[in-house]
């Protein structure tokens, strides 16, 4: 036996392989082989025979076979070179295994049947058609067989579609019985008669009847998603195909195939990276996933793709690229899943997964009892499970975690109601909802200035109650008024150009809390929820800046239009360079000239060191010359004009949205009247090229405007010492404390840049972030001003300097009456029981009960006299009940780490959390404050 090998047992839980996002599966071992140039593996099959389990694993210089029997470990039993290729595919018919290489050489063909003593092999070079000629074989991107023993090799020399060989011939020397070439495919599945091609170049399948292998028949073809098409995997029934596209971020569809003559797309699954290879087992999907390792999925419903299941493979990757998992094998006797990391070795896991938790039902007018389409049912706690009804009423939707949860179904115009169901894994629940319909009324508010309290005219207002926005514009007087369906829970939107959007989630808006009020804080912020009028210039007669919610565009395998605006603003939309509802990349991008986006105006005379912050994205392809295009990105103050960056095909990251920022005063002598200028062309040779950019904030780094100090003392329970009557600092140790604010996505949608320049200027003895908010002494529900901030171990909060007391920016210094809130990201929201007069020169204490809003039973009792935030609110909405323990468990790891499911906020997730977690369940925070 060789042993060219490494093994990670599956006990050991350190170092780099236990990480949060894991779970699903156990790790049984690693290995990883000291023969192979740079370690690089490709695709990975399986064999069983005589109680024993094979890995036939394809890498650089040659075929590994492995013996997996004992999962914990692995012994390599034969390695049989080849010519050296980063593309080897194995696969196994019987007792043979066949693999195929780009780098040459023809097939081999291994004789498994005497393992694991003996592994003969032999090589295919080739052989005659059925039209008398010869062919020889040297390569081959990809091969699959079917059920009746007829094996197919895509992408071959001389034929890049497929060629046929019938295996019941000779196992060894197969005769070639047919070939297709009508269109290159990549890689493919095939059943009885049946074959299903992924055609990447085209992005679309093709199925082929295979009845005569020597006139194969095309019976249908369609597009997929992102127009890469991989990989193909039917379900066992043969009514479902699903898909891969290997594109960057390329997900996986799913369709029903039913009826040749008119496929239909049921669902697509994207996420962060790449998907590779599926293959279907008894209703899961199990793929490999490039840089995010292995994923598997639960289709029962193939309308309805639901991960269950996910390792990475690839700790030291993420992202858009294509190191990481090549390959993934489920179908040992055992149920253990083998998984192919280029760089990180063979992973044998162990599958821990179930099939989720399902959700249905149909939603109807209680009064006439017709049926409701696009009615909204959410599940608490659980983003991803959102979703609408159809046409019909009817709803489908499904999450990984059993357990109790709150579901709220709602429409405009109809009162929403409220449910409690509990879930168990592999159970379809019903729930038919007929809702009431409501009375329209009108809200009415007034938009101010926050520091001054000015009316601000033609200010933006929105209400969006999950489906339709409900728009109107101030007046001279900075009155609104829109009339809207019914009660109902909306999210309230409010911006101006010159002030910092804001958003108000979850609220529960009646007739009975007229006027809604709204304070705007000063700076410039623009996230394009809005059109607050920049303007656009073209000589290009395609491609032209548009604002909208991007629409992604493949060319090559790569991102060329965006799918997603940034990820830390609000809303969904960009600005984009053309944006038409097309698969065909070239059919908008920026053709013959350029088109330039211009800002309004922005004063930054009054700023001591301005700092303007945008994010910006492009991708140059295409066309018969290395692209020679640029994006301009500059600046005037209405005198000069400077150019700030110059992005050209060298600047990275491509295809990809970048951050970036720029200290005004290091370019330019700020004025009154500044302008950002992007300016983005095709001209010359014709290329792709498709530019987007978002989220422009302006930030004074050395800011002398009127600042209101603010001072608060709270205790964490989950960080809270008994025996040093302090908070542990253990986030801060680890070094896992992030070095920005945490709070900028759901469900806070805070858009401050509060942040240090790294680790080691983060304060002494901090425990966490926190957000600080003041409320309107008069309208608590509206937010006048929101900042991050650092908690320190003595409770005291602190600035991101780490000076006592929170600095509002804009305020004014000598103050006013304000309600005081404080969130943390897993521990109950709480708010002074009164408006408090500000500035304090003495700390808020919010560990004395009679101090905030709701009594005790808004905190926990720590020891006598001393309460704190009550530990476990893990999805951050103000209850907190298992719904937060499914979230907390579903992070469970034991290596240091940031996230929401540390009750005890030590930086790691285990049993001790749930204790945390365990008496708080069922505490609900009061209604001012929850999400």
């Amino acid at each position: 036996m060789k042993n060219h090998f490494l093994i990670l047992l599956c006990c050991c839980f350190m170092g780099q392989h236990a990480w949060a996002q894991n779970f699903g599966f156990n790790l049984k071992s690693i290995l990883t082989f000291n023969h192979i140039n740079n370690e690089n593996l490709s695709n990975i099959w399986g064999y069983a025979a005589n109680g024993r389990e094979y890995a036939i694993i394809g890498t650089e210089d040659g075929t590994t076979i492995v013996d997996v029997t004992n999962p914990t470990a692995p012994d390599e039993l034969f390695h049989i070179d080849g010519n050296n290729s980063i593309w080897r595919e194995p696969k196994v018919w019987g007792d043979y295994a066949y693999v195929v290489t780009e780098g040459g050489g023809g097939m081999l063909i291994i004789n498994l049947a005497n393992l694991p003593n003996s592994a003969p092999y032999t090589f295919w070079t080739g052989g005659t058609l059925p039209n008398g000629s010869n062919y020889a074989n040297s390569s081959s991107h990809a091969l699959f067989n079917d059920n009746n023993g007829y094996l197919y090799l895509t992408g071959s020399n001389g034929y890049q579609g497929l060629v046929a060989l019938n295996l019941n011939a000779s196992p060894t020397n197969p005769p070639i019985v047919g070939a297709f070439n009508n269109i290159y495919v990549h890689d493919g599945f095939a059943r009885n008669d049946t074959i299903w091609n992924a055609n990447i170049n085209d992005g679309v399948f093709t199925v082929l009847n295979a009845t005569n292998k020597n006139n194969m028949v095309t019976m249908a073809t369609q597009s997929t998603t992102d127009n890469f098409t991989h990989n193909t995997a039917l379900s066992d029934n043969g009514r479902y195909l699903f898909t891969t596209d290997e594109s960057m971020n390329g997900g996986i569809d799913s369709y029903d195939v039913s009826d040749l003559t008119d496929i239909k797309r049921l669902d697509h699954f994207a996420a962060a990276g790449t998907a590779h290879n599926c293959y279907f087992q008894e209703n899961f999907l199990i793929c490999s996933y490039y840089q995010d390792g292995v994923r598997a999925f639960d289709v029962t419903y193939p309308q309805q793709i639901i991960e269950v299941a996910h390792y990475d493979t690839s700790p030291g990757y993420a992202g858009q690229g294509y190191e990481g998992c090549w390959g993934v094998y489920p179908y040992l006797p055992s149920g253990n899943v083998l998984a192919s990391d280029q760089q990180a070795g063979m992973y044998v896991l162990e599958p821990t997964y179930q099939h989720a938790c399902f959700l249905t039902g149909n939603i109807t007018n209680a009064n006439t009892n017709a049926s409701l389409a696009n009615a909204n049912i959410q599940i608490s706690g659980v983003a991803s499970a959102t979703t609408s009804s159809g046409f019909a009423g009817n709803y489908l939707t499904g999450f990984p975690n059993s357990g109790t949860y709150t579901i709220t179904v709602s429409k405009s115009g109809y009162a929403a109601q409220t449910f409690t169901v509990t879930f168990t894994n592999g159970v379809t629940q019903t729930l038919n909802v007929a809702l009431v319909p409501s009375t329209p009324f009108t809200l009415t508010g007034q938009v101010t200035n926050a520091q001054t309290g000015v009316a601000l005219s033609n200010a933006n207002v929105v209400l969006n109650d999950g489906t339709t926005d409900y728009a109107a514009t101030a007046n001279a007087s900075g009155n609104y008024s829109i009339t809207l369906p019914g009660a109902g829970i909306y999210t309230v939107y409010a911006g101006k150009w010159g002030y910092q959007t804001i958003a108000i989630n979850n609220a529960n808006i009646n007739s009975s809390i007229n006027p809604l009020n709204i304070a705007l804080t000063p700076g410039y912020y623009d996230d394009f929820l809005f059109d607050f009028g920049w303007t656009v210039a073209s000589t290009a007669n395609a491609g032209l800046w548009e604002r909208g919610e991007p629409i992604g565009t493949v060319s090559g395998g790569f991102s060329a239009n965006p799918d997603f605006d940034v990820t830390n603003d609000l809303g969904d939309k960009c600005y984009v360079t053309g944006n038409a509802n097309t698969t065909e990349a070239a059919l908008d991008d920026i053709d013959g000239g350029n088109t330039i986006l211009t800002s309004p105006i922005f004063d930054l005379s009054t700023y001591n060191d301005a700092k303007i912050n945008f994010s910006w994205y492009f991708r140059y392809s295409g066309g018969n010359t290395t692209p020679d295009d640029h994006t301009y990105i500059r600046l005037t103050n209405g005198i000069t004009t400077v150019t700030l960056r110059d992005i050209v095909e060298t600047t990275e990251p491509e295809a990809a949205w970048f951050a970036d920022s720029i200290e005004v005063a290091d370019y330019i002598t700020p004025t009154a009247n500044m302008r950002l200028i992007i300016d983005a062309s095709d001209t010359g040779s014709g290329h792709l090229v498709e530019v987007a950019f978002d989220r422009f904030i302006v930030t004074d780094l050395a800011p002398d405007v009127p600042s209101l100090l603010v001072k608060a003392r709270v205790w964490l329970e989950g960080a809270y010492n008994i025996g040093t009557h302090q908070m542990s600092n253990s986030l801060k140790t680890a070094n896992v404390l992030p070095i920005a604010q945490p709070y900028f996505n759901i469900p806070w949608n805070y858009t401050g840049t509060e942040a240090v320049a790294n680790a080691n200027a983060i304060p002494a003895n901090i425990v966490d972030w926190i957000l600080v908010e003041l409320r309107s002494a008069t309208s608590p529900t509206t937010i006048v001003a929101r900042r991050a901030a650092w908690l320190r171990n003595d409770g005291v909060v602190v600035d991101i300097d780490g000076t006592e007391g929170v600095k509002f920016y804009g305020l004014s210094p000598t103050g006013g009456n304000y309600y005081l809130a404080v969130r943390h990201r897993n521990h109950l929201a709480v708010a002074s029981v009164t408006p408090i007069a500000l500035p304090n020169a003495v700390a808020y204490d919010f560990s004395t009960p009679t101090n905030v809003y709701g009594g005790v039973n808004q905190l926990s009792r720590l020891e006598p006299n001393v309460y704190a935030l009550s530990s476990g609110d893990v999805n951050a909405n103000g209850v907190i009940n298992y719904t937060d323990y499914n979230l907390s468990i579903a992070q469970q790891s034991g290596s240091f780490q940031y996230a929401k499911g540390d009750c005890n906020l030590n930086g790691t997730i285990t049993v001790t959390d749930f204790n945390y977690f365990q008496p708080n369940a069922g505490k609900l925070g009061i209604t001012l404050l929850r999400y």
